[in-house]
């Protein structure tokens, strides 16, 4: 945490939970037999995956977490991209791309590549560019020399759900 919120002193010292990118926080329970935790969230606001419940920054928070659960915060205004639940890692099986879209913006960068060989070291991959501002989608691929396995891409913003054909470039009104 403290690589992404170096002005942040509270981030030095916690060794229990951790940043994947800049926008998501894992808060794992750690300990036996324990269902709920503190959790620090730095700056933002910051939303309960589980339960959408929405928190302010530069606090520290008693979060219930029943068994089985994890504690997922995500920075408002991201795009997180996704797969579908799938219980298997073959990439050629994998049709959707999902973005799930929190607040009002957003941005992100997505590679994408077979996910097993080592094409990428012969430049054989994908990266696209997304955005949402304005309730428009805009989605651009800045590299492209891999043909893709997605044939769907499924947008949620607000528990709602769209899902269009999978294309290189488009922008979307949502």
């Amino acid at each position: 945490m403290f690589y992404h919120y170096q002005d942040d002193l509270n981030c030095l010292d916690i060794n229990d939970q951790y940043m994947v990118g800049k926008n998501i926080i894992v808060a794992p329970i750690v300990d036996k037999d324990t269902y709920k935790r503190i959790v620090y969230l730095p700056k933002g606001e910051w939303i309960n995956i589980i339960n959408n419940n929405k928190y302010e920054g530069n606090n520290y928070y008693i979060v219930d977490m029943p068994l089985g659960e994890t504690g997922i915060f995500i920075k408002n205004d991201s795009i997180i991209p996704m797969i579908n639940n799938t219980l298997h890692l073959d990439k050629g099986k994998i049709d959707t791309l999902v973005l799930k879209i929190y607040g009002n913006t957003g941005k992100c960068e997505i590679y994408d590549d077979d996910g097993v060989s080592m094409d990428y070291k012969k430049d054989i991959y994908n990266l696209y560019y997304v955005e949402y501002y304005d309730n428009t989608l805009s989605f651009k691929t800045y590299y492209h020399n891999y043909n893709t396995s997605y044939k769907y891409l499924k947008i949620i913003k607000d528990d709602k759900e769209k899902i269009i054909p999978f294309e290189y470039n488009f922008e979307l009104k949502i």
